[in-house]
């Protein structure tokens, strides 16, 4: 990916491009944050605004991943990769995976929210990266039996 080859595809001049992203790392970076500041918004509103049951993060966590599109990580990822300094970026909705230390239950949410963020995670990288994406029929029955598991579980904000 260049500069150049962006700006033509945005039908951008080069120096217009440059004066909004100075560098090919500053344009993955906004591209990254913007992708994820999509994915954020769309976890708040699947968590609607209402006092939550048990598991509502979790399970609009789940949805959300599931819901967001696999080609722009893979695109994202393979121009980012070789940048270690954009890694400080890849966390997402850093602020909303970790509950409070006062919340009721807070050990079996935990135990609950690490095999699911890490079955997200692995769809995820089998998804950007092309590596054995489960097919569309066995990506809903995954998505089917965390949402019950989380359901079951009544844990969680």
């Amino acid at each position: 990916m260049t500069l150049e080859a962006v700006a033509q595809e945005a039908h951008l001049s080069k120096g217009g491009l440059r004066y909004h992203f100075p560098s090919k790392e500053a344009l993955i970076t906004g591209m990254i944050q913007d992708h994820l500041e999509a994915f954020e918004m769309a976890l708040a509103h699947l968590q609607g605004s209402s006092s939550p049951e048990p598991g509502t993060w979790l399970r609009a966590y789940l949805c959300a991943t599931y819901a967001s599109p696999s080609r722009i990580w893979r695109v994202l990822l393979a121009c980012w990769l070789p940048s270690r300094t954009i890694l400080r970026y890849w966390n997402p909705c850093k602020g909303t995976t970790r509950p409070g230390k006062h919340m009721p239950n807070r050990m079996a949410f935990l135990l609950l929210v690490r095999p699911c963020r890490l079955a997200l995670d692995g769809h995820w990288f089998a998804e950007m990266f092309g590596l054995a994406p489960p097919n569309p029929g066995l990506r809903e029955q995954v998505e089917a039996f965390l949402l019950a598991l989380i359901q079951e579980s009544g844990v969680g904000p």
